[in-house]
């Protein structure tokens, strides 16, 4: 979660000012998917990301994203830390937290708002963190641990 809040922060602002018409569709396209809870084009939340990155416009940032894509999107790792029961209403509660911050992160990037895209996406990873954190077991209290 450093690394993500170090890169799609700013990644959120760039999007903000230069985002295309359909860079927007695209982000619009992937709340909608998650919301309807389709993943028949793959993950609505990585799409939605992936989106927000490639309205950045910017060749060698999309690199460096995308080289991070599987540390940022795939973590089997702590999953495992969740009973198979809870696995599906965590992740659910999960999908409904982060589609509310894309919905505030593509306003802030319609209206063409960098400051607001930035401030939206470092709450929205940070709340994700947290979120994490205070679901672990043996970790209810939020200790400083960083995923």
């Amino acid at each position: 979660f450093e690394l993500r809040k170090l890169i799609e922060v700013r990644v959120a602002g760039w999007a903000a000012l230069r985002a295309k018409p359909e860079d927007i569709e695209s982000m619009k396209r992937a709340i909608e998917a998650e919301r309807m809870r389709d993943t028949v084009a793959g993950n609505p939340n990585r799409m939605f990301h992936d989106a927000l990155v490639s309205a950045a416009h910017n060749p060698a940032l999309m690199q460096v994203y995308e080289s991070g894509r599987n540390i940022f999107f795939r973590l089997p790792f702590y999953w495992k830390l969740f009973d198979d029961a809870e696995v599906k209403n965590v992740r659910a509660a999960r999908h409904e937290l982060a589609r509310r911050w894309h919905e505030q992160i593509l306003k802030a990037v319609e209206e063409r708002d960098a400051a607001e895209a930035e401030g939206a996406m470092f709450q929205h990873l940070d709340t994700m963190e947290k979120d994490l954190l205070n679901r672990l077991p043996g970790n209810r209290g939020g200790d400083n641990v960083n995923i």
